[in-house]
């Protein structure tokens, strides 16, 4: 059956809208739920060669994902010292990078490139992971 929309077609209150880099992002990538033990190296990167070895994945190395769990982690246990962290990097007005990382660890196979004021995310994580205790 073909349907034909002449007035304003309207999306569901739950819909969210995505460019295309989003839904590529999205699609390829992993969802993971919180733990406090990815607040150190230690079990950011235990978590990271896990989910290396049950996805086989290849395109990002075992350091970088666990920078990027760990930095999920860390804004999502401690808001305030994520924000104060990046800005002392000199990266203010951060709300926006707080709020993505606190929905679910997303990851893929393959380095954040998304810009967050002009830096690539991955590269954050790396300054990020530096700090994490062992």
């Amino acid at each position: 059956m073909e349907m034909i929309y002449d007035g304003v077609l309207v999306m569901p209150s739950s819909c969210t809208i995505m460019d295309e880099e989003e839904m590529i992002y999205v699609e390829g990538g992993k969802k993971y739920g919180y733990s406090i033990s990815y607040l150190t190296r230690t079990g950011a990167m235990w978590k990271a060669a896990k989910i290396l070895k049950e996805n086989g994945w290849t395109k990002i190395s075992c350091y970088d994902l666990a920078a990027e769990i760990y930095s999920h982690a860390f804004a999502f246990y401690n808001a305030g010292g994520f924000l104060l962290t990046l800005s002392k990097m000199g990266i203010g007005k951060a709300n926006d990078m707080l709020k993505s990382l606190t929905n679910g660890i997303d990851v893929e196979n393959g380095l954040d490139t998304k810009k967050f004021q002009g830096i690539p995310r991955y590269k954050i994580f790396k300054n990020l992971f530096v700090t994490a205790p062992c």
